[in-house]
């Protein structure tokens, strides 16, 4: 019963109002700060993958090359090579369009 009083008295006490809300703006520029960290984490962690996906596919088509020494090509692992090239620089066309400027 006292803690709905209080609760009540809290909601009619415009001074008390007052002095929580720049409690309450920190706690949304924090919750904003954090997600924006949180999508840039994500961001760079997909950056990451797609990098990490062009450098194997890069190592696997010069592997297939160097076996046959320059004579064949190795169609299968240039189409590889080519999607991992194209998602990564997609990424990279979406980053720099969504005005970050890295």
């Amino acid at each position: 019963m006292y803690s709905v009083l209080w609760l009540l008295m809290l909601q009619l006490d415009p001074v008390r109002n007052a002095e929580l809300l720049p409690l309450k703006n920190q706690a949304q520029e924090c919750a904003i700060r954090k997600e924006q960290s949180e999508r840039e984490y994500q961001s760079r962690r997909e950056f990451a993958e797609r990098f990490n996906r062009l450098v194997n596919a890069l190592d696997e088509f010069a592997q297939e090359y160097n076996k046959t020494k320059g004579q064949g090509w190795p169609k299968k692992h240039a189409d590889h090579l080519n999607k991992a090239f194209k998602s990564l620089q997609s990424s990279l066309e979406w980053r720099s369009g969504s005005g970050e400027s890295r």
